[in-house]
């Protein structure tokens, strides 16, 4: 078990939702950035999809397993979709956070430098993902079930 909780079979929904999590949070500030809108519009736009997809991606992977599993599995298989989407889906955000509360701009556009920062952070929480996962594989490769693979 992972954090007394979550267990090795849960992984790769950590994987699935900090992916897409970060991805779709990326795509967000990215378009942000090409229409040339506020710090404000963008931090907004970025919480709405952060939590709105985050949900739909929770309730998705429980409704997939639904059927074949006891609730709870199903009810833990969601949450930890979740947490994951929006941990580490929060990431491409922290340089709106730190603007906002450390500058205290609201109203400046997203300018290059902005947008640069943003694709760093992903980048960085991708290969945080990525090596969550090679992790999981080199030290569970002999116990992994055959019928489960990573994504």
């Amino acid at each position: 078990m992972v954090f007394g909780i979550i267990q090795k079979n849960h992984i790769d929904d950590i994987i699935y939702g900090g992916t897409d999590g970060i991805i779709t949070t990326f795509a967000i500030v990215a378009g942000s950035f090409g229409s040339k809108q506020n710090l404000s519009v963008a931090f907004i736009l970025g919480l709405a999809n952060l939590f709105a997809d985050g949900v739909s991606m929770g309730i998705s992977s429980y409704q997939s397993i639904i059927h074949t599993n006891y609730k709870m599995e199903a009810f833990l298989t969601g949450l930890i979709t979740f947490i994951s989407f929006v941990s580490f889906g929060i990431i491409p955000l922290l340089v709106f956070i730190y603007i906002f509360y450390v500058n205290h701009k609201t109203y400046a556009t997203i300018n290059s430098t902005h947008f640069l920062i943003t694709i760093g952070l992903s980048l960085c929480s991708l290969t945080i993902v990525g090596f969550i996962k090679g992790y999981y594989k080199v030290n569970n490769s002999n116990n992994l079930d055959t019928n489960k693979k990573l994504i």
